[in-house]
C-alpha cells in the first residue's frame, strides 16, 4: 500500500512541476506579449500626439479673425478673407468660417460671393439661423428688386426659430416651401 501511495505521490509531483514549467512558460510568454503592447502602446500615443499637432490650425481661430473683421479696414480685412479661405481648406465643413466668409464678402459688397457662402453654409446646417437671415435679407432688398417680390414665401425654419423670414429657396438648397407660390 506505501509504495502505491508514494508512487501516486510522486506522479502528483511530477505533474505538479510540469505544470508549474508551462505556467513559467506562458508567464514569460504574456509577459513578453504585455511589454510589446506596451510598446505599441507608447508608439501610437505619440504618433496620436503627433497628428493632432498637425491638425492644430496654424493661423489664427475663427472668433479672432471675426474681430478683425469687424474693426480693421482695407487690407486687415482681405488678409482675413485670405485667413478664412485658408482655414477653409483645412476644413471645408466649417460652417461658420463659411458664414464668416459671406459676412466679409457682405461688407466688400460682394453679394454674389456671400450669397454662395451662406447657401454653402446651409448645406452643411440646413438650420443655422444666422445665414437663413442673411439670405431672408438678400431675398428682401436685393431679390425682389431683380426678379419680383411674388418669390417670395415663409422660410421653412421660421416656426422653429419663430422669426418671421422670406424664404430663401432661391438662394438655398430647400426642395420645398411650404408657403412659397409654385
Amino acid at each position: 500500500m506505501f509504495p502505491e501511495k508514494f508512487q501516486e505521490l510522486e506522479d502528483k509531483i511530477r505533474l505538479t512541476a510540469e505544470l508549474m514549467t508551462q505556467l513559467r512558460q506562458e508567464k514569460m510568454h504574456l509577459e513578453q506579449k504585455n511589454q510589446e503592447a506596451e510598446k505599441r502602446i507608447g508608439d501610437l500615443e505619440g504618433e496620436l500626439k503627433r497628428l493632432r499637432a498637425e491638425r492644430q490650425p496654424t493661423g489664427a481661430p475663427v472668433e479672432t479673425l471675426i474681430q478683425h473683421l469687424n474693426t480693421r479696414p482695407g487690407d486687415a480685412q482681405e488678409q482675413a478673407l485670405h485667413r478664412l479661405t485658408e482655414i477653409l481648406v483645412k476644413e471645408p465643413n466649417n460652417v461658420k468660417a463659411l458664414f464668416e466668409l459671406g459676412n466679409a464678402y457682405e461688407r466688400q459688397g460682394m453679394y454674389e460671393q456671400a450669397i454662395q457662402e451662406y447657401r454653402q453654409a446651409l448645406k452643411l446646417d440646413p438650420d443655422f439661423v444666422d445665414a437663413i437671415e442673411h439670405l431672408a435679407f438678400f431675398a428682401r432688398k436685393v431679390e425682389p428688386r431683380q426678379r419680383g417680390i411674388a418669390a417670395l414665401g415663409t422660410h421653412p425654419v421660421a416656426e422653429k426659430t419663430r422669426v418671421a423670414l422670406p424664404c430663401c429657396r432661391q438662394f438655398c438648397a430647400h426642395t420645398y416651401c411650404p408657403a412659397s407660390p409654385r
